[in-house]
């Protein structure tokens, strides 16, 4: 199977998601007030496991960090929003 990564909706430029359910932290030049800028080199990120039984990854955007459950940035990536009611599930449980 061929790995796609596509741009985390709301992350564009920022983080990137697999059809293997990898994500990743792309290449940046962040703003600093003390330095000017700095670079943030990109690498693939540590899933977390939940107490849901679900793996998440923390992002950031705009100096703000939030946890992310990675089967749902997939299916959104890959699939499209989830319809209002519904929840995004592995049907093997995996």
């Amino acid at each position: 199977m061929t790995e796609e990564w596509r741009d985390g909706p709301s992350y564009e430029g920022l983080y990137q998601v697999s059809t293997l359910g990898r994500v990743r932290g792309l290449d940046r030049v962040v703003p600093c007030s003390r330095w000017g800028s700095y670079t943030v080199k990109g690498r693939i990120l540590a899933p977390v496991p939940k107490p849901n039984g679900y793996l998440a990854v923390n992002l950031r955007r705009s100096g703000e960090m939030y946890t992310v459950h990675i089967h749902a940035l997939v299916a959104q990536c890959f699939i499209g929003e989830r319809p209002d009611g519904y929840t995004t599930n592995h049907v093997d449980g995996d």
